[in-house]
């Protein structure tokens, strides 16, 4: 009897050290599993972002990282439409350019063609032929030189603008009013010229010319520097209906 109950005693003993070493086991493995994913998640950004979801589903709290996401969505959203008016902006500028390169080239050519007017004239002066110019009869010499010194006017104005206007262009964002300014100035001064050169053509001909392009010229409608500067950062760049007529006055 005394040897089985040494023997129960000892088998008691030996399954209690079991389960001991069993239960400092698991522990151990509990505590090297929670070092493993501590340092997980200050490690790798997708174990760091699933912490922060599950923490943030479950007490309804914001963390760090869910607080980072959402202000780096934030400033990226306001650089993307920053992007798009600067891009729209550009836009506007670079079809103000091409309209006021389209005007330079119809001046140059109004130039050519009172150069060639210019000489018939020179024929007639010589010899001492009047005409009938805007109603009434006159020396052709005092008609050509109203018409010249209303062009010179208007083309020494305009050239004036257009030097002024070089350096505001090179400003960013504002250049687009310089060039829309710059635009109408030359506009009604080509327009102003080819009503000139009209008249004088109808005097030294009798015959009354086509009028199409100078109505075409003067009929042209540009946008207003405020309303283009308004459109590009409101909306993208598109020009409201709001336009300005260029001025015909001489």
């Amino acid at each position: 009897m005394k040897m089985i109950a040494s023997l129960l005693r000892l088998g008691w003993r030996g399954m209690r050290a079991i389960l001991r070493l069993l239960r400092n086991g698991a522990a151990m493995l509990v505590l090297v599993a929670m070092v493993a994913l501590n340092v997980a998640s200050l490690t790798l950004d997708p174990v760091n972002a699933a912490f922060s979801d599950i923490i943030h589903g479950a007490t309804g709290l914001s963390t760090v990282q869910s607080r980072s996401r959402a202000q780096i969505a934030g400033l990226e959203a306001g650089l993307n439409a920053a992007q798009a008016r600067v891009t729209a902006l550009e836009d506007d500028l670079t079809r103000s350019r091409a309209d006021l390169a389209a005007q330079r080239d119809l001046n140059r050519t109004l130039l050519r063609n009172m150069q060639i007017l210019e000489g018939r004239i020179a024929e007639l002066e010589r010899s001492g032929h009047e005409v009938d110019f805007r109603g009434r009869k006159v020396p052709l010499k005092a008609a050509v030189t109203d018409v010249a010194q209303a062009v010179t006017a208007r083309t020494a104005r305009a050239a004036s603008v257009n030097f002024s206007a070089m350096f505001a262009e090179a400003v960013p964002l504002y250049g687009v009013g310089a060039i829309v300014a710059a635009t109408t100035v030359e506009m009604a001064a080509a327009c102003a010229t080819m009503q000139d050169m009209h008249d004088l053509e109808v005097a030294l001909t009798g015959v009354q010319p086509r009028t199409d392009a100078m109505n075409r010229i003067c009929g042209m409608r540009l946008p207003l520097s405020d309303e283009t500067w308004r459109a590009g950062r409101a909306n993208g760049g598109a020009i409201e209906d709001g336009t300005s007529t260029t001025s015909t006055e001489k």
